[in-house]
């Protein structure tokens, strides 16, 4: 049997492990404070795509993202949410670059799509913009921009994913 030995308890540790012991490897993992102590434990655990340069950066952020979903059938929950992801801007003369923006985001394999302020208004959706925001003092408008949706960026909580991988 292989051994495998591993420094470092944060979710790229405790993947490794999970991943060595389905290939039935011994592994024995090494952490100094305790699982998710560090980096692991203190990051927002957003899963992120629509900012990925295209090429090999989007591809393997393409695959990590598959990743997920293969793991909600086999770990315990961990608090996944495919919940997507809104990138707002507040100036007219800011679609172009935006639609421009999203258009290479599609050619290269990433579904995303330029909305309007009304799309908020659709279908019971909501935006919610903090009080302290400096474009709310000029529109109190319930939506107040455009911007680029992508469906299907993530976030999965960083301590549950590191303790789901952990057991």
């Amino acid at each position: 049997m292989t051994r495998v030995v591993i420094v470092g308890g944060g979710i790229v540790g405790c993947a490794a492990a999970y991943f060595c012991t389905r290939e039935d490897m011994d592994v024995t993992l090494v952490e100094s404070e305790r699982i998710a102590y560090g980096a692991s434990g203190r990051n927002p655990g957003f899963v992120w795509l629509h900012c990925r340069n295209p090429g090999f950066g989007l591809q393997v952020s393409l695959a990590g993202r598959a990743l997920y979903d293969e793991l909600l059938t086999e770990l315990p929950p961990f608090g996944f949410r495919p919940n997507g992801g809104l990138i707002y801007f507040t100036q007219p003369e800011q679609a172009a670059a935006f639609g421009e923006f999203a258009a290479a985001r599609r050619e290269h394999g990433l579904p995303m799509e330029l909305i309007d302020g009304s799309w908020c208004g659709r279908s019971g959706r909501t935006c919610s913009v903090p009080a302290s925001a400096p474009w709310t003092r000029r529109s109190r408008r319930r939506c107040w921009c455009s911007g680029l949706l992508r469906r299907r960026p993530s976030r999965a909580p960083r301590f549950w994913n590191t303790r789901a991988c952990e057991e």
